[in-house]
């Protein structure tokens, strides 16, 4: 952060090396949670003979719609922000795409495909890389500022 310019850490100024780092690590760490989460999740609740396959997609274009749907619908709590539909739209428009600064990553895991059936999407997790906090729907200058004036980093 620019303590003499607060200014400067917003807009369009390219992260340093060592943040581009840590959000990397961050969301790598954050992917392989999900994915550890995922797996329990869905080898607790179906019987599988082969461990089941994990992918990482970069855009809900990716993912079968009614496959997502369909596994939405067994969530305790479906919301309609978590449809397909809705996340494809969040793609498809520019709202939420590597050009805003959000980067798609759909953690995915699904069984093994056989002879007999395609692969079954058993668990997915919506995740977003964040490059920068410039294009927030919620700006969070103020917070940045405060933390600065306390001699804290922010970002």
């Amino acid at each position: 952060m620019n303590p003499s310019n607060i200014s400067a850490d917003y807009g369009t100024a390219a992260p340093s090396p060592d943040t581009t780092a840590a959000l990397a690590t961050a969301a790598l760490t954050t992917a392989a949670l999900a994915t550890a989460a995922l797996t329990t999740a869905a080898l607790a609740s179906t019987a599988h003979t082969a461990p089941p396959i994990t992918r990482v997609h970069t855009s809900p274009l990716e993912l079968d719609a009614q496959q997502w749907n369909a596994l939405l619908a067994t969530s305790d709590a479906p919301t309609p922000f978590m449809r397909h539909e809705y996340l494809a739209a969040l793609h498809t428009s520019g709202s939420a795409c590597a050009a805003t600064g959000w980067l798609p990553q759909f953690v995915s895991l699904y069984s093994a495909g056989t002879a007999d059936a395609k692969e079954q999407l058993l668990a997915s997790a919506p995740l977003y890389i964040k490059d920068h906090s410039y294009g927030e729907y919620i700006f969070d200058h103020a917070w940045a500022r405060a933390y600065q004036e306390h001699g804290l980093r922010y970002y």
